[in-house]
C-alpha cells in the first residue's frame, strides 16, 4: 500500500489555509517568532506522523496489492470516509506501537478476516486504550475470577462482560466477548504478545 494512496482518500484544505495564515502573520515581529514556533511544531508533528504512518504501512508487508484491490473496490465515497477515519486514527495514536495494530486490524479486514465494520470498531477501541493494558487480552480468554485495572479498561473499552454471580458461582468473573476475542486473536496472529514479553 502507498502513501499516494491514502494521499488520494483524504484531501485537507487545512494546508493551504495555514500557508496563507503564516504569510500574513510573519510581517509583524512577534508573528515572526510565532510563525518559527508554529515550524518547529509542524515539524515534529510531521515527523510523528510519518513515523506513525511508516509504522502502519510496514504492519502491512506482504499484503500491499491486497490492500490496493480492497481499496479500489470500495466506492469512492466509502473509500474516502475509511481513508479519512484511518489517517485520523494514525494521527489520534499515542504512539507507533498503536500505528502498528491499527495496520495489523486494517490487514485482518483487507485479507477478509474481519469485516469493515468491526475494523472500524477494533480502531477506535484501540485508540481509546491504554496500550499496556492491551497486553493483558489473553488472560481474560476464558472466564477468569481475577480482578484487573486492564479488565475494568476492557470492560469500558467494549472488549469485555463481566458477570456478578451465576448459577454455579457467587463470585464476579470476566472474560472477553466476541469484540475482545477478535482484537486478541488478532494480536495473536500478528505475534504482538510475543513481542511484548521481549521488550
Amino acid at each position: 500500500m502507498s502513501i499516494v494512496k491514502l494521499n488520494e482518500m483524504v484531501e485537507s484544505p487545512s494546508a493551504a489555509i495555514g500557508a496563507s495564515l503564516l504569510d500574513v502573520v510573519s510581517g509583524v515581529p512577534l508573528g515572526t517568532i510565532l510563525v518559527n514556533v508554529y515550524k518547529i511544531g509542524v515539524g515534529i508533528d510531521d515527523f510523528l506522523i510519518v513515523k506513525k504512518l511508516s509504522t502502519f504501512l510496514s504492519s502491512m508487508k506482504n499484503m500491499e496489492e491486497e490492500a490496493n484491490e480492497y481499496l479500489d473496490s470500495l466506492p469512492p465515497e466509502k473509500r474516502h470516509k475509511v481513508g479519512e477515519f484511518m489517517l485520523n486514527s494514525l494521527c489520534k495514536a499515542e504512539s507507533s506501537d498503536k500505528a502498528q495494530i491499527l495496520g495489523f486490524i486494517f490487514k485482518a479486514c483487507v485479507g477478509k478476516r474481519i469485516g469493515m465494520e468491526m475494523m472500524l470498531r477494533l480502531t477506535s477501541i484501540v485508540n481509546k486504550a491504554f496500550i499496556l493494558d492491551l497486553v493483558h487480552l489473553p488472560e481474560y480468554k476464558e472466564s477468569s475470577a481475577v480482578y484487573s485495572i486492564a479488565a475494568n479498561e476492557f470492560i469500558n473499552l467494549g472488549l469485555m462482560d463481566n458477570e456478578v454471580g451465576g448459577v454455579w458461582r457467587n463470585e464476579p468473573t470476566w472474560e472477553l466477548n466476541d469484540i475482545g476475542l477478535t482484537l486478541c486473536k488478532i494480536l495473536e496472529d500478528e505475534g504482538w504478545f510475543q513481542q511484548q514479553s521481549q521488550q
